[in-house]
């Protein structure tokens, strides 16, 4: 089987009126994790995730300012390079709420299945050998929905 790489990176423009509402980075949860286990980790800044499993399970936390204090209405969205198209994910899975601290700016993710998040087979998808998605956040406030782009 053709192992496939996928690749998220975060936008490089502000989308929010105000300065306040803007996402820092992404990067790999464990990550935020290990920070207290040595100097690799040291940093809470994010890295960004330049591969992600095609099978999903990839664990990966999300750090800005404006996210909504209930993660699960932090709406995930991806647009993909190869098709041009902006994909809703499915929303935050609970154990990613228990562990998703909005209030304090981190919110954790874990990606779905490829074939999953764009609807179509395996024999397509294999037909590609690497994806890139840009990820931007979607918090749902009672005054709107803000689009949090990398702020970066």
């Amino acid at each position: 089987m053709l192992s496939l790489i996928m690749m998220l990176q975060t936008r490089s423009v502000l989308a929010s009126s105000s300065s306040e509402f803007y996402i820092e980075g992404i990067g790999y949860r464990e990550q935020a994790l290990q920070q207290a286990k040595g100097k690799r980790f040291a940093s809470e800044t994010p890295q960004g995730i330049f591969v992600a499993s095609y099978a999903g399970g990839t664990n990966i936390m999300i750090k800005g300012h404006g996210l909504n204090d209930n993660p699960q209405d932090n709406y995930i969205m991806l647009q993909s390079v190869e098709f041009e198209t902006k994909i809703f994910s499915p929303i935050l899975t609970e154990d990613d709420a228990f562990t998703s601290a909005p209030a304090l700016g981190m919110i954790t993710y874990r990606l779905p299945a490829l074939h999953d998040l764009l609807q179509s087979p395996d024999e397509f998808l294999n037909s590609y050998s690497s994806y890139t998605f840009y990820l931007t956040v979607l918090p749902n406030m009672e005054h709107g929905v803000h689009e949090l782009e990398c702020h970066n």
